[in-house]
């Protein structure tokens, strides 16, 4: 009963659930993009001295769209700095979506 509550609550498409949606677009993005993935690598090493990979939710199991979610807000910081420093490199990536 608990996992059709939760089921429930990511269908909905409120503030909570279209961030979802684009959490999940960020997530597939990243791992259609291996260049800039390890880009991420690198800076991550050199800033943190340690990577955090992004992690791909799994559709029936809820616990990992929180996993997942959480992991977005732990490398944010350095998502925002491989932006900064390599925005040209990133736009030029051939996805309009990018």
């Amino acid at each position: 009963q608990f996992n059709l509550i939760v089921g429930d609550l990511f269908k909905a498409k409120d503030d909570y659930g279209q961030y979802g949606d684009l959490a999940q677009e960020l997530i597939t993005w990243l791992h259609s993009k291996t260049h800039i993935l390890a880009l991420l690598r690198e800076l991550q090493m050199s800033t943190v001295g340690k990577t955090l990979a992004i992690i791909r939710a799994v559709l029936t199991r809820w616990l990992s769209h929180y996993l997942a979610y959480r992991r977005l807000l732990d490398v944010r910081p350095s998502l925002e700095l491989l932006i900064a420093k390599h925005e040209a490199e990133i736009r030029s990536t051939g996805d309009a979506r990018s």
